[in-house]
């Protein structure tokens, strides 16, 4: 159905169930988006690092839609840099560019939005720090915006499949006011290896597990750690000494992520995050895909174990193509939740028909509801 709004007036948050347990609060997200010189070449032009395009859509919000598939909807966009102002622009407009419309001119201007309204329905807080100031700095301008604690601080510039519900769990068991999630970097081309006497035994191979851990910028904290070590008397980097003190203090704490993760730090980087959400999951993301599906669709690991064969002929894709359906959502609106075309959604339906037996998705939703014994 048509429906008249204005441009700027368009509620931005997820149709998805939240991926946490029943009853359990979900964390608000801060992103320190921007800095100086946070840019990528394309074209000839210097974008701003959260509006490059992966799949369609910019890398922030891809960034947010993985966490919305969590349970996340309210998000703090703590803003810096010179391309802070395109930042807002973007969001301020986010329907717009999800849709199409008619614009009315004259005495009465209007926005005309045709077709479904988007399917998110996050709150989106945009703060404008100026262009200099550090995350720190950022991070402590706003604390009045988070609207409960702890909270995840990410910088916006990766992509990761990180399991929201188990990191909150394993930051609250351990009961310190920081956990820095960290990881294997992913292995570099030009990989070379020595001998003891410096002979060169292989060149270019990339290494499969590089040995060090780094963190992956993304963190959870506690409102205490912000105003205990982000004092508010100087401009400060949140990577500088508020995150030294609390390694000193004993706060800080580290999980270890072992599933998918791509920086987008260089245009290398850039072109490897294309292709993995162009062509579907990466590995690890298929994997925790997969994993999250099937909590939702076949009441996770113990519905598996009693017998529902027929799911399992299901590749990841497919299976999470059928939790959203089962869930009701339309082709459209599917395909904007996975980043892919109609097309291919309708592709992975019909092939989910053929192995499932089913014909229609009034067939595959009583699958789904055989699985789970309800």
């Amino acid at each position: 159905m048509d429906r008249i709004a204005t441009a700027l007036d368009q509620p931005v948050v997820s149709p998805n169930p939240p991926i946490v347990s029943p009853g359990q609060l979900v964390p608000p997200v801060i992103f320190l988006c921007g800095g100086v010189d946070d840019y990528i070449a394309e074209s000839g032009m210097a974008v701003p690092r959260p509006l490059l395009s992966i799949a369609g859509r910019p890398l922030l919000v891809n960034s947010m839609r993985q966490l919305a598939a969590h349970g996340s909807t309210d998000f703090v966009l703590a803003l810096a840099g010179a391309g802070r102002q395109q930042v807002k622009d973007y969001f301020l407009r986010l329907e717009l560019h999800e849709t199409s419309f008619i614009i009315r001119l004259g005495g009465r201007p209007a926005v005309q939005i045709l077709g479904d309204p988007l399917a998110e329905r996050w709150t989106i807080t945009c703060t404008d720090n100026g262009e200099m100031s550090g995350t720190g700095t950022r991070l402590r301008n706003v604390l009045s915006f988070v609207p409960r604690w702890p909270a995840i601080v990410a910088y916006g510039n990766a992509l990761a499949d990180v399991n929201v519900a188990d990191l909150i769990k394993f930051h609250r068991v351990h009961g310190r006011m920081a956990t820095v999630v960290v990881a294997n970097p992913p292995a570099r081309p030009g990989h070379v290896t020595l001998g003891d006497d410096h002979r060169v035994l292989s060149f270019g191979a990339q290494p499969h597990t590089p040995p060090e851990l780094i963190s992956i910028g993304f963190f959870v904290l506690e409102r205490a750690a912000v105003e205990r070590y982000i004092g508010p008397e100087a401009d400060v980097m949140l990577e500088g000494d508020p995150i030294r003190d609390m390694i000193a203090d004993g706060e800080l704490m580290a999980y270890r992520h072992r599933g998918y993760w791509q920086p987008v730090d260089t245009p290398e980087d850039l072109a490897a995050a294309r292709r993995s959400w162009e062509s579907g999951p990466e590995p690890d993301l298929a994997q925790s895909a997969r994993r999250h599906a099937e909590v939702q669709l076949v009441n996770g690991p113990r519905a598996r174990r009693n017998g529902n064969g027929r799911l399992s002929a299901l590749t990841s894709r497919e299976l999470q193509v059928a939790t959203l359906v089962s869930d009701g959502l339309t082709n459209r609106i599917i395909a904007r939740r996975l980043s892919v075309s109609e097309k291919t959604v309708e592709m992975h339906l019909s092939n989910i028909f053929v192995k499932l037996a089913v014909s229609s998705r009034t067939e595959l939703a009583a699958v789904a509801i055989r699985a789970t014994g309800n």
